[in-house]
């Protein structure tokens, strides 16, 4: 007897057989136990999900002779000629062989026909993507108002390339890629049906390499079982899907991870002279990392599911020692690298160069420990500033004297308490507890100039058309500094935002039309400069001795 291949003899023949598109099978059972069988259905999708399976099964089930609920029965003769083909009534028509306008004319002048022994007389058209512009237009009449004994299903890879006209006269059905979970599952029956022995982990291999495709998956099971017999090891699969060794795999990353640049290179090594193709490598070293990001930020084990059950729980130990952000800078740089990989005439050479680089890169800071590094190198720069200024010493316990060479204990700087009767000490205290609070929005606050501090508010003024105006305007911008205003003060005090037009520009206080201004407040607006209160905050105890202001020479 004549062989059938495991992607046609396990072909599922009723809907409760179909794998993995259940959105489809149930609007489909819907429709017929409703006899709301629509004229014409579009199925798109991946290859090997069942795009053209579902559409026998429809045309099946729509002709079925001993049909009782929703399924077809399988043994009647209309279901046995659909089965094997031989149906007069359901014809399957390959779009990419029967693509031009005399082909789609010929099959106008046959729908006018009634069916010879079904009800329906039904059109399976494969990738019809294919089919030429000519061949789409003349099939738009026709689909839009076919015989009530005709009904089309249409099926595709490539959806963007069906017209919409085409797309508006049927009702789509998008498949899924099918997990490898379902495909390691269909598998697992078909072996045990079959009497195969294979590990759990030799179905996942089997399962990944199928990408998503029931049929390229039981293809590769049944390229297995021709190359191993009944009795299959993962070295077996291994050999015959070229996959490499996972173990490769896991120590690489394992390696990087350290920072061992020397283990790196032994390790490809060892695995470019075991036979493994590098570029291919790549890929799957990529993979592993992507898996370990995953394993990093989410407790989902559906999204490892191309790795087997071993595999997970070792990424999900690693990425309990290692932050998140390493993995990604990592990956970052082997998503890079895939452009030079394919181009680069030695690939190894070009990936063990990204492996050191990898594993040679300098340890990502957080960015609070950053900011505390230059908090604390800021306030050393700041006591290193002031002449002849030593820390004061601690008290010492009773009884202990410190010895000679013993380094003086770690001296914490004490809480500034400063006078803030003055407005000026009130501002400068203010600013410097806002920068400790919050220095983004200190940064956004630092241009602005005290116009005035008393009586429970602080009015702080920015130029016209300020860039952060409006941020510092925001209500939680002005709740936060108002707080931290109100802690330096220790009563209540209000921040108020105000913007300068121009005050007093070309016009005297008492109104005078020289345009010149007061000399006190010239020099009260120099004090207030950005620049001058930077200087002052950066070198702790400066202070403005004098303003002298510019006379300008007058013009002959």
């Amino acid at each position: 007897m004549e062989y059938v291949v495991l992607a046609r003899s396990c072909r599922p023949q009723k809907f409760g057989e179909v794998v993995g598109q259940d959105h489809v099978v149930t609007t489909l059972r819907n429709a017929i136990r409703m006899n709301r069988a629509a004229h014409a259905y579009l199925f798109s999708g991946p290859r090997g999900t069942g795009k053209t399976t579902v559409a026998r099964i429809m045309a099946k089930a729509l002709n079925c002779s001993e049909r009782e609920t929703e399924e077809p029965c399988d043994q009647c003769a209309s279901c046995r000629e659909i089965r094997d083909g031989v149906s007069i009534d359901v014809r399957e028509i390959d779009g990419a062989s029967n693509r031009g306008i005399d082909e789609i004319r010929e099959l106008k002048e046959n729908i006018r026909f009634a069916p010879v022994s079904s009800l329906y007389k039904i059109y399976i058209i494969d990738e019809v993507h294919m089919l030429t512009k000519e061949a789409f237009n003349a099939l738009l009449k026709t689909l839009e108002e076919p015989p009530p004994h005709v009904i089309f299903m249409f099926a595709t890879t490539e959806i963007h390339r069906v017209p919409p006209t085409i797309l508006s006269r049927c009702q789509h059905f998008d498949f899924n890629r099918i997990s490898i979970r379902q495909i390691t599952e269909n598998l697992a029956a078909i072996a045990e049906k079959l009497n195969i022995s294979i590990s759990p982990r030799g179905l996942a291999l089997i399962a990944q390499a199928g990408a998503g495709s029931l049929r390229d998956a039981q293809s590769l099971f049944d390229q297995v079982i021709s190359y191993a017999g009944e009795t299959i090891a993962d070295g077996d699969i291994e050999a015959v899907l070229g996959i490499t060794d996972r173990g490769y795999i896991l120590d690489l990353l394992q390696a990087v991870l350290d920072g061992r640049a020397g283990a790196c290179l032994e390790i490809v090594n060892d695995m470019y002279y075991a036979g493994e193709d590098i570029r291919r490598f790549y890929q799957t070293f990529t993979r592993a990392l992507m898996g370990l990001l995953t394993a990093c930020v989410s407790k989902n084990d559906e999204l490892l599911e191309e790795f087997t059950e071993d595999e997970r729980r070792e990424l999900r130990r690693r990425a309990e020692t290692v932050p998140a952000e390493a993995v990604e800078r990592l990956l970052g740089m082997l998503l890079a690298g895939d452009e030079d990989m394919r181009r680069a005439s030695d690939s190894r050479l070009q990936f063990e160069y990204l492996l050191v680089k990898m594993a040679t890169l300098e340890p990502i800071i957080p960015v609070d420990e950053m900011i505390n590094r230059l908090e604390a190198l800021e306030s050393r720069l700041r006591s290193g500033g002031s002449r002849g200024r030593t820390a004061p010493a601690r008290p010492e316990a009773p009884g202990k004297t410190p010895g000679p060479e013993e380094p003086p204990p770690p001296v914490e700087e004490p809480v500034e308490q400063e006078d803030v009767t003055g407005e000026d000490r009130l501002w400068k205290l203010f600013r410097k507890r806002l920068k400790q609070e919050n220095p983004i929005l200190f940064s956004k606050m630092s241009e602005g100039i005290l116009l005035a501090a008393g009586e429970g508010i602080i009015k702080i003024g920015f130029p016209q058309g300020f860039v952060f105006l409006d941020n510092l305007r925001e209500p939680a911008a002005l709740e936060l500094m108002s707080r931290v205003a109100s802690e330096c003060a220790g009563s209540e005090v209000r921040v108020r935002i105000e913007e300068m037009n121009g005050r007093n520009k070309g016009n005297g206080v008492n109104g005078n039309a020289d345009g010149k201004r007061p000399l006190e407040e010239i020099k009260s607006e120099a004090l207030r400069h950005p620049m001058v209160q930077k200087v002052l905050d950066t070198f702790e105890g400066a202070e403005v001795r004098d303003v002298r202001i510019k006379e300008e020479r007058s013009r002959s």
